[in-house]
């Protein structure tokens, strides 16, 4: 029995935590971007978005992620146990595990109401009929979205291959903090 649950939550842990990786690339690197470019008529997409459930599935997938790798780190560490918690396997998953909080903290507290209050100004622009109202609010969206992705932002940052000296990376900027 207790080899099965062992398994049953690998297979969660990895799957949710796939998704939520896999999705929060797509969402950063592909939608924001595109919807963006959509202009006025991106409100709309994003408000279809939301009506979906775009901004729940996220955290959920997060959260089963994060319960199925605490459960599993506290079968591997038997309880926790410090001995365990100490030795390489058991810091390795313990960083990783750290991080992934993190991630999620940062996601909820950041993320997530940015990419709210940015759908929602965009559905509102989208609506708009004053040019000087709606040239206002698009001055709002572009704040409120380059507060959002500074990290993945192409027109502010440098590009990670000319720090690096390597090939290029498909054109997309990495802000890094990196000495000139």
């Amino acid at each position: 029995m207790a080899a099965m649950l062992t398994i049953i939550l690998r297979i969660a842990h990895i799957l949710c935590g796939a998704l939520w990786v896999g999705f929060a690339v797509f969402a950063g690197l592909i939608l924001m971007p595109s919807v963006q470019e959509a202009g006025p008529a991106g409100g709309k997409v994003m408000a279809a978005l939301q009506a979906r459930g775009v901004a729940t599935i996220p955290p959920l997938l997060a959260l089963a992620t994060l319960v199925s790798g605490v459960w599993l780190y506290w079968r591997l560490t038997a309880g926790f146990q410090s001995s365990a918690i100490t030795g390489a396997v058991g810091a390795t998953y313990g960083v990783g595990g750290l991080l992934a909080i993190a991630a999620f903290v940062v996601g909820m507290t950041m993320l997530r109401p940015a990419m709210l209050r940015a759908g929602a100004l965009a559905q509102r622009l989208g609506e708009m009929t004053n040019e000087a109202e709606k040239a206002e609010m698009a001055a709002e969206l572009g704040r409120v979205r380059a507060r959002r992705f500074p990290v993945l932002d192409r027109s502010n940052a440098m590009m990670i291959d000319d720090q690096l000296q390597e090939a290029p990376c498909s054109g997309w900027r990495i802000q890094l903090p990196l000495p000139h």
